[in-house]
């Protein structure tokens, strides 16, 4: 950093007068007005005005004086005078020499002549280009269109599969293959269709063909044909194919509640596994759980009734009470048929099971009270030996 006095030119035992006249000096000398807004001068005028505020001030030339001793300002031998501006140039004048027309003309030539050979190679090798880019779209066209016409065969021979799998290879249609898109999202629409006729009509192993080819071939992503081709396996005696399939559907979130409890009567019923079932009606028991909470709050095991609740929730409970009796847990059989008599009390079920836990318990009366109430309901249900 240059000291203030060399800016100044002036010693540092300069009296105020000799600073004062150093600075008027300077201030005239570099001017941004005396030298053509040159930003040099214009800075060097800064430079001059900032030294002059601390030397002038007795306060502030102290504090400089001791930051020159002990700090990092240092006194050089001389301050280069930053170069004077320089001078304008005088305009060319174009009458001075002779134009040659000749020359420019030739010139001009040349200019646009080389222009357009560089124009014409370019269009040349676009128009090359093209003419690859056309021959080569054509014979992948013939290509994909060789596919398509055995996809066709395949399908007058009745091979659905195939067809499917000839399509598929051709992957995302070109705008030249409209045809052949239609034909596909036709074939796939009338899969959807047969399948969906198939499972309303209860065929259902007709139906699990249209539904596994609608899974492997197409696109068709809905959750709910997967629901149907599970039930379709289990009414088929697939049970393995049919809970894979439904465990796929857990996975997605799909109907919890539902899903769990069809997984679990398909290990009760057809697996005869009930240490697994009761398993998976616990999990669909914490589901519904849940579900009552975000709806009624805390309050709903007061407020619940059978009308408010779908035929599912008593599938869960019953199963949820048979499970626990058929594994040896008779208490927690009864603790789940309270539920179930509190909001279905006109299901006789529900009390031939609670009696039933109650009787292996040992609890005779409470068994036998169950008994009577489930005759009352309905009368073809015998009572127990043990209340007669």
């Amino acid at each position: 950093m240059i000291s203030y006095y060399v800016i100044l030119g002036i010693s540092e035992n300069a009296s105020d007068d000799e600073i004062k006249q150093a600075f008027k000096q300077k201030a005239v000398q570099f001017h941004p007005d005396k030298n053509q807004g040159n930003p040099q001068m214009e800075e060097r005028f800064k430079e001059v005005n900032r030294a002059y505020q601390v030397l002038s001030n007795p306060y502030e030339k102290a504090r400089y004086d001791l930051q020159m001793k002990y700090g990092n300002v240092h006194q050089a031998q001389y301050y280069q005078e930053p170069p004077p501006p320089p001078k304008p140039r005088k305009p060319y004048d174009y009458a001075e020499k002779e134009v040659n027309w000749r020359e420019n003309w030739i010139a001009t030539a040349y200019a646009f002549g080389f222009t357009f050979i560089v124009a014409l190679i370019v269009m040349t090798f676009i128009s090359i280009k093209n003419y690859v880019d056309e021959k080569k779209l054509e014979a992948r066209l013939m290509e994909r269109r060789e596919l398509f016409t055995q996809a066709l065969e395949l399908h007058n021979e009745g091979d659905v599969a195939g067809t499917l799998e000839k399509l598929n290879e051709l992957g995302h249609f070109m705008k030249e293959e409209q045809d052949m898109s239609k034909f596909k999202a036709g074939l796939v629409k009338d899969l959807v269709n047969q399948s969906q006729k198939h499972f309303s009509r209860s065929e259902f192993e007709e139906a699990i063909v249209y539904y596994e080819l609608i899974a492997k071939y197409t696109d068709v992503k809905s959750l709910a044909h997967r629901e149907n081709l599970a039930i379709s396996y289990r009414e088929s005696d697939q049970p393995e194919k049919s809970i894979e399939v439904l465990t796929q559907l857990l996975v997605l979130g799909y109907r919890n509640l539902s899903t769990h409890v069809e997984i679990a009567k398909i290990h009760r019923d057809l697996l005869g596994d009930d240490e697994t079932a009761l398993r998976f009606f616990e999990n669909a028991n914490e589901v519904a759980k849940e579900y009552y909470e975000s709806i009624y709050g805390g309050a709903y095991v007061v407020v619940l009734s059978g009308r408010h609740l779908s035929e599912v929730h008593w599938e869960l409970y019953d199963g949820l009470a048979r499970a626990y009796l058929s594994t040896g847990n008779p208490k927690m059989a009864v603790k789940a048929t309270r539920w179930n008599i509190r909001v279905w009390p006109e299901r006789a079920s529900s009390y031939v099971i609670a009696a039933k836990g109650y009787e292996a318990m040992g609890e005779v009366d409470e068994a036998c009270d169950k008994y009577q109430m489930a005759n009352f309901l309905d009368p073809e249900i015998e009572v127990s030996e043990i209340c007669l």
